[in-house]
C-alpha cells in the first residue's frame, strides 16, 4: 500500500481504538494530527470545487456490488441467499432515508450486482488477506463495494472516502457475513453494522471520536461521548461538563441494533460534504489527500484490548438488555401470527403473545428470552 506524503512528512501513525465488549468495527483509526490533516484538505477542497448547497434527501443515487466470499452451501459457510442481499439494501435505505427515525439523508441505494466465491481459506482469513477479498471489486470512488466473509476479529469495517486516492482496490465496506439482516449473528443481525461502516465509507466517525475532547466527531448535533458503550442503556453522561446525554440512538455508536436507529441532520450534512468532494462522479480526483499509513492485521476475534485495526468485541456476544428510552417509528405491516423463537422478524410484522398484538421495531431473528413483552425495543404494544 502506498504511504501518503503529507503523513511521512508529519510522522503520523495510525492508533488503533482500544475498547472492549459489544459491537466491534475494524475502521482504522487516526490520530488528532491525521484529523486536522484530513479536515484541513477537505476544507481546501469544498472551497476549490466551490461545492453547491446540500443536496436534497433522496437525491443521490448510490450503486451497490455485493461480492459474497462463502465456504460452501448455506448460511452458516456464508452463502448468504439473495433474500438477505435485497434485506440489507433495504435496511440501507430506510436507515439513510430517516423512515427508521433520524435525518433523511440524500443517499439513497440500489442493487447493482452480486458477485460469489467459494474460497474456505480467504472466507476464514479475510481480515488478514484483504487483497484477496477484494479482488473483482467493480467501479470507482461513486462505487459501494459490500464484501461478507466470516471476519476473526470484526463485525465490519470500511475505508473512509479520503483514501480512496491513495489506495483505490481497498476501497469498501467489508462485513462479517452474520450481521445481514436474519443471519446468525444475535443481538446484531439486522442489518445496522452496514448502515455503521456505509457511515464510514461516506466520512462519519464514530459518535466517540475524541471523546470528550472537542471537536470529536467533527458534528455539532451529537452530543459528546467519552468512550464507546454497548449493549442497550439509557440516560448516559459519560462527559457530563459538554451538553447532551451520550447518543445512544446513533448508527455510529457501538450499542446493540436494536437499540440504534438515527444519523443527525449535522451528520448528513457531513456526509453529503464528504461524498461531493471525494466520491461524486463529477468531483475531480484529489492530488494530495492524507491517508492511512498501514495495513492493520487481526487473527482472532479478541476478548480484551486488540493491538490491531479498530476495536475488540467479547468471544461471546451479548443479548440485548431492551431499555431503550424511545421506539423508531415503522410502517404497519399485517399479519397477526403468534411469536414463535427461532424466528425472523421483518420491521413492521405483526404477531400476537399473550393475547396481545406488538409490532416489529427492529428486524431480528428472535430468541428465547426475547418475548414481546420482554423487549420494549424490539417491538410496539399495539
Amino acid at each position: 500500500m502506498r504511504i501518503a506524503a503529507l503523513f511521512i512528512a508529519l510522522g503520523l501513525v495510525p492508533a488503533p481504538l482500544q475498547a472492549a465488549g459489544g459491537r466491534a468495527c475494524g475502521v482504522p483509526s487516526i490520530t488528532a494530527e491525521q484529523k486536522r490533516a484530513v479536515e484541513e484538505a477537505t476544507e481546501s477542497r469544498v472551497r476549490t470545487m466551490s461545492l453547491a448547497a446540500a443536496r436534497v434527501p433522496g437525491s443521490v443515487t448510490i450503486p451497490v456490488w455485493f461480492h459474497i466470499v462463502s465456504q460452501g452451501t448455506g448460511i452458516a459457510n456464508g452463502d448468504v441467499p439473495q433474500s438477505m442481499i435485497d434485506a440489507q439494501v433495504r435496511v440501507l435505505n430506510d436507515s439513510f432515508s430517516g423512515a427508521t427515525g433520524g435525518a433523511n439523508t440524500p443517499f439513497r441505494f440500489t442493487l447493482a450486482g452480486v458477485k460469489r466465491r467459494t474460497n474456505a481459506t480467504l472466507f476464514n482469513n479475510c481480515d488478514n488477506d484483504e487483497a484477496g477479498l477484494h479482488v473483482g471489486r467493480v467501479g470507482g470512488a461513486e462505487t459501494l463495494n459490500i464484501f461478507t466473509c466470516n471476519s476473526e476479529a470484526y463485525f465490519g469495517w470500511a475505508y473512509y472516502p479520503w483514501w480512496y486516492a491513495d489506495d483505490p482496490g481497498r476501497d469498501s465496506v467489508n462485513l462479517d457475513f452474520s450481521t445481514l439482516p436474519g443471519s446468525t449473528g444475535a443481538p446484531f443481525n439486522t442489518g445496522d453494522t452496514a448502515a455503521h461502516e456505509v457511515g464510514h465509507w461516506l466520512g462519519l466517525y464514530h459518535t466517540f471520536e475524541g471523546g470528550c475532547a472537542e471537536p470529536g466527531d467533527h458534528v455539532s448535533d451529537t452530543p459528546a461521548e467519552g468512550t464507546p458503550h454497548y449493549g442497550c442503556p439509557s440516560g448516559l453522561d459519560s462527559c457530563p461538563s459538554m451538553p447532551g446525554l451520550d447518543p445512544l440512538r446513533n448508527f455510529m455508536s457501538y450499542f446493540d441494533d436494536a437499540c440504534i436507529w438515527e444519523f443527525t441532520p449535522q451528520q448528513s450534512q457531513r456526509a453529503d460534504t464528504q461524498h461531493a468532494t471525494y466520491r461524486f462522479s463529477g468531483s475531480s480526483t484529489p492530488t494530495a489527500t492524507p491517508t492511512r499509513t498501514a495495513t492493520p492485521t487481526a487473527t482472532t476475534r479478541p476478548s480484551a484490548t486488540p493491538t490491531s485495526r479498530g476495536t475488540a468485541t467479547p468471544t461471546s456476544r451479548p443479548t440485548p438488555t431492551a431499555t431503550a428510552t424511545a421506539a423508531r417509528p415503522t410502517p404497519t405491516s399485517g399479519g397477526g401470527a403468534a411469536w414463535a423463537p427461532n424466528t425472523f422478524y421483518a420491521v413492521g410484522a405483526v404477531v400476537t403473545y399473550g393475547g396481545v398484538s406488538y409490532r416489529c421495531l427492529q428486524a431480528h431473528t428472535s430468541q428465547a428470552g426475547w418475548e414481546p413483552p420482554n423487549t420494549p425495543a424490539l417491538w410496539q404494544t399495539l
